[in-house]
This record gives C-alpha cells, structure tokens and sequence, in this order.
C-alpha cells in the first residue's frame, strides 16, 4: 500500500522534471527498431518490479522459483489480455 501511495507523487516528480522528454531521446539513440521497443518493455517491468517484490515474497516463504514462475506468468497475460492484464500489473505479482 505504501508504494501504491507514493507512486502519483514519484509519477508528477518525474513529469516536472522532464524525465519523459529526457527518457525518450535516449532510448530513441540506442533504440531504432519498434519491434526492439516493444520487446524491451517486458524486461523493463521485470527489472523494476522484481527487487521490489522479492523481499516481499520472502517475507512471506515464496520460493523464489515459484515467485517468478507466477510473475512471467502474469506479465504474460498482462501482453495477451490489455483490459484485464492492467488490472493485474497494479495489483503486483506477489501470489494470495
């Protein structure tokens, strides 16, 4: 919850201070290809949300094979299925 609630605070952070704007001409210089693009988002979200998650899950005796059996898997469906995949990408990847 606590990330939840700081995240619209980082979120306008990072537009005042025209992190956007710097982000894209960055990657637009290493990054020609829109199919390079697209498959980069994927390892993206697995290299921000995975050291957030992994002490949780721990925190709560997930094996950490079967964390990241659980988290691919949602990203998965995240990529197949938009409208219920965003729902599920907000809600974290930790298992219930």
């Amino acid at each position: 919850m606590l990330i939840l609630g700081v995240a619209p605070g980082f979120a306008n952070y990072l537009v005042d201070a025209e992190v956007p704007s710097r982000l894209i001409d960055w990657v637009q210089l290493l990054v020609q290809s829109k199919y390079l693009f697209l498959l980069m988002d994927i390892f993206a979200a697995i290299l921000v949300a995975v050291p957030v998650f992994k002490p949780l899950a721990a925190a709560y005796s997930i094996d950490p094979v079967q964390m990241g059996v659980i988290f691919i898997a949602k990203l998965e469906l995240v990529y197949l299925h938009p409208t219920v995949g965003i729902k599920l990408r907000c809600f974290g990847v930790c298992t219930r």
